[in-house]
């Protein structure tokens, strides 16, 4: 049995990471789960759509599973060529949408960066915080922080591992709509995919 739950909503595929007592960190069960789904979302013409986020309000993704990492060792959440959780090195034919009902850092925040579109709730924070662990970034969330969010932010969430509120995350471009613990992120989220996901679906089945 994964932390992962997958359910379809019409025209979208929903993805909830469900280890919320892990604060929904990724373990590599879970880690291929979600490529697995994501992959099949892919090859299904009458997906238009994804949504990714996690259980509960406390966090969307803590990154990798580090009690299971000490067991047996880094990386084995990481997909070949897909990387970490099947979305961090994708090439997608579908929009990723992320929705943040708490915190995401680490490999949260990466796959929270390589997500098309961000729906935050207004108590999340993001962040890459590996440094505060003597670990280093290694799914791209450095690369894509530097390239979206202002020069001098990027190299202060960076260096000293700082986490950026949501309304914070506003102002800097890279989340595209703000909420609240009485508004979560998903469902807010789940309309905009809907819409998108259900014109994007009747195309590909009129192709």
């Amino acid at each position: 049995m994964t932390g992962l739950i997958v359910e379809r909503r019409g025209a979208v595929c929903l993805l909830t990471i469900d280890r919320e007592d892990a604060r929904n960190a990724l373990d590599a069960a879970t880690s291929h789960a979600m490529d697995e789904a994501i992959s099949a979302a892919e090859a299904d013409p009458a997906v238009g759509a994804m949504i990714v986020t996690g259980a509960g309000n406390r966090a969307f993704c803590a990154g990798m599973d580090l009690k299971e990492a000490e067991r047996i060792g880094a990386g084995h959440g990481l997909i070949p060529g897909r990387g970490f959780g099947g979305i961090t090195e994708r090439r997608r034919s579908k929009p990723l949408i992320a929705a943040i009902n708490g915190t995401a850092v680490a490999g949260g925040f990466e796959i929270m960066m390589a997500c098309d579109m961000v729906f935050a709730a207004e108590h999340a924070l993001m962040g890459v915080s590996e440094v505060k662990r003597g670990l280093f970034a290694f799914a791209g969330g450095i690369q894509r922080l530097a390239a979206q969010v202002p020069r001098a932010t990027a190299l202060a969430m960076i260096m000293t591992g700082e986490l950026l509120p949501g309304a914070a995350a506003l102002r800097t471009g890279r989340r595209h709509r703000s909420g609240s613990r009485r508004r979560p992120a998903e469902p807010r989220a789940g309309s905009y995919a809907g819409h998108a996901g259900e014109q994007l679906a009747g195309d590909q089945q009129r192709a």
